[in-house]
C-alpha cells in the first residue's frame, strides 16, 4: 500500500491568503483538483490521514485538514481508500481550535483531557443512549458511551492514542460559525511497522465524539492505518 495516493497528496497544497468566498462547508464536494484549489485558498493543508472501515461498505480515506494556527479544520472523506485514484472529496465536518498531539509519545497528555467528572459524563450517556439521538458503535460487552478521559485511558493501553481535537462547528443563518457543543478526538495508533520489506505506518484509531461539557463519549468511527502527513508531524509539540 503507497503512504499516500497521487489525488490524495494534491491536498497537501501549498499555504495560500483565505479570502472568506471560498470558505467551504459541511456538505461541499467536488474533484479533488476543485477541492485542493479551495483548500489552498483557505490556508489548509492536510495533517492526518487515515483509511475508515464502515458495515457493509468499501473502506475509504479520511484527511484531516488544517490551517497552521488550528483555528480552521476540516474533515474530509474520499470516494476511494487512501492508495486508490480518488475522484471525489466531501467536506464532513468543519472545525476549530484544533489541538495537535504526538500519538507517537507514550502516555495520555494532560491536554488531551476533559475537566468534567466522569460522574457527569455517565449521566449524560444514559440520556443519550435512551434517546438513541447519536449513532454509536456496539464494542462487544463494553458500554458505547463513556467519560472521555476514560476512553482515552483504555485506548492508551493499547498504543491507540489522541492525534488530533477540534470543536465541530455549524454556521448560522448570518454566515458565522459558532460551535455545536461537540468535540472531535481522533486517536491512532501511528507506530511504524515493516511488513515484507515496506514500511507501514499506523495500524487501529478511531473518531471519538464527545458531548460539553458533561464529556460523553462514543466511538462513532473506526479507522485503520491513521498517521500523519510530513505537515502534520510539524504542528506536534515539540518538547
Amino acid at each position: 500500500m503507497q503512504p499516500l495516493s497521487i489525488l490524495v497528496t494534491a491536498l497537501l497544497g501549498l499555504v495560500l491568503a483565505a479570502p472568506a468566498a471560498f470558505a467551504l462547508d459541511q456538505g461541499d464536494c467536488g474533484t479533488p483538483e476543485a477541492m485542493t484549489a479551495k483548500l489552498k485558498a483557505e490556508g489548509q493543508r492536510s495533517a492526518a490521514m487515515a483509511d475508515r472501515v464502515t458495515s457493509g461498505k468499501k473502506p475509504h480515506a479520511v484527511i484531516f485538514a488544517t490551517n497552521r494556527d488550528g483555528s480552521v479544520g476540516y474533515v474530509l472523506a474520499s470516494d476511494m481508500m487512501s492508495d486508490e485514484r480518488a475522484t471525489r472529496f466531501c467536506v464532513e465536518e468543519r472545525l476549530t481550535d484544533l489541538r495537535w498531539h504526538d500519538a507517537r509519545k507514550e502516555g495520555i497528555p494532560p491536554t488531551a483531557k476533559l475537566r468534567s467528572s466522569d460522574a457527569e459524563a455517565e449521566k449524560r450517556c444514559a440520556e443519550l443512549e435512551k434517546t438513541g439521538k447519536i449513532k454509536i458503535i456496539k464494542e462487544g460487552t463494553k458500554k458505547a458511551c463513556g467519560p472521555l478521559n476514560v476512553l482515552l485511558e483504555e485506548r492508551g493501553k493499547l498504543a491507540i492514542r489522541p492525534m488530533m481535537q477540534g470543536f465541530i462547528v455549524a454556521k448560522a443563518p448570518d454566515g458565522t460559525y459558532g460551535r455545536t457543543g461537540t468535540l472531535l478526538t481522533v486517536l491512532g495508533d501511528v507506530r511504524a511497522e515493516i511488513t515484507g520489506g515496506e514500511k507501514w505506518v499506523g495500524t487501529a484509531g478511531g473518531m471519538v465524539y464527545s458531548s460539553l461539557p458533561d464529556g460523553a463519549s462514543m466511538i462513532g468511527e473506526v479507522l485503520v492505518l491513521p498517521r500523519y502527513t510530513e505537515y502534520g508531524l510539524t504542528l506536534l509539540p515539540q518538547q
